[in-house]
């Protein structure tokens, strides 16, 4: 592959942060959110972005029976299965705990002036950011388990991913990046109620990727 130029990798970190995945878009600050991540991946290097990708992986399949313990105890079975992703996310969201800001001076006009701005502007508590993670995590071994032919890495240099942690294996040389997928489902879940935010849309689009 080639190094992609920057105004292709702009677009395409544009178009990934306004809709992560097929049509479920978050409120209209997520995207600002998003860059960040971007910002803090590309700055990694390779040897850096292994050692992070080594340590989600590891440090969130130690954490994340916690989350499922606590699922089990309403009646939500985590077993990996992807089933289990759409649940597990929906009622995670109902414990997510936000702290109000002011919308963000950076943003363009017209977007502060949209309605429901101010609803939209807050940040996650950091419980809630740390259940982000282990969604994430949750999403990517999902898939992992159960294709054979998918496993973690980190996205490669010259796509809009770089860096960060994504499942690959898919068709068309799409990489999964779990974190951004997992924070724009939940805040959709916050802003648009978790029925209304596209998680199984999201689980069937990335199934339909996976070889036959």
């Amino acid at each position: 592959r080639h190094e992609a130029p920057a105004a292709t990798k702009w677009v395409a970190r544009l178009l990934l942060g306004a809709c992560v995945v097929a049509g479920s878009c978050g409120p209209p600050e997520a995207s600002l959110r998003l860059e960040m991540r971007f910002s803090f991946f590309e700055d990694l290097s390779s040897e850096e972005a292994e050692a992070f990708l080594r340590n989600f992986v590891v440090e969130k399949a130690k954490a994340d029976p916690e989350l499922l313990r606590a699922g089990e105890g309403d009646g939500i079975h985590g077993d990996y299965s992807l089933a289990s992703i759409e649940p597990l996310f929906s009622w995670a969201v109902t414990s997510a705990r936000t702290i109000p800001r002011a919308p963000d001076p950076e943003l363009p006009a017209w977007i502060r002036a949209t309605p429901g701005i101010s609803r939209d502007s807050f940040d996650l508590d950091a419980q809630s950011s740390l259940t982000v993670l282990r969604l994430a995590y949750y999403w990517g071994e999902s898939f992992v388990r159960t294709f054979p032919s998918l496993r973690w890495s980190f996205g490669a240099a010259d796509t809009a991913e770089q860096n960060m942690p994504v499942v690959t294996g898919f068709e068309k040389e799409m990489q999964l990046a779990t974190l951004l997928v997992a924070e724009n489902l939940f805040l959709r879940s916050i802003t648009a109620g978790a029925q209304n935010a596209g998680i199984g849309r999201a689980v069937e689009f990335w199934k339909s990727l996976v070889a036959a």
